[in-house]
């Protein structure tokens, strides 16, 4: 069983799929953290995931592998900031994904 950032396990997928199913019964966030033992604000996430994207599984965030910046990038934004000392980084960052760098 997975854990969150916190260490605490996940909810199982059944737990999950029952609140949804409870949900889609037009049941109250209450009634079903009451019915699934389940605090209203875990029920309110999970109804809230799964309108949004469908699922009701957790997504885990954090877990990519890290960005590395080539020296060709680094060259390119050394450059920016000769040009222009007060360029920010979210342009910096912009023009990089328009250039596809």
């Amino acid at each position: 069983m997975a854990r969150n950032s916190l260490g605490r396990f996940y909810l199982p997928s059944d737990v999950r799929n029952e609140i949804v199913n409870l949900f889609n019964a037009r049941w109250g966030y209450s009634d079903i953290a009451r019915n699934t033992k389940v605090t209203k604000r875990a029920v309110h996430k999970i109804v809230h995931l799964y309108s949004l994207h469908g699922a009701t599984e957790p997504f885990f965030c954090g877990r990519k592998d890290p960005v590395l910046i080539t020296d060709d990038i680094l060259e390119v934004i050394e450059i920016w900031k000769l040009q222009k000392p007060s360029i920010y980084a979210s342009e910096i960052r912009k023009r990089l994904l328009r250039d596809n760098m």
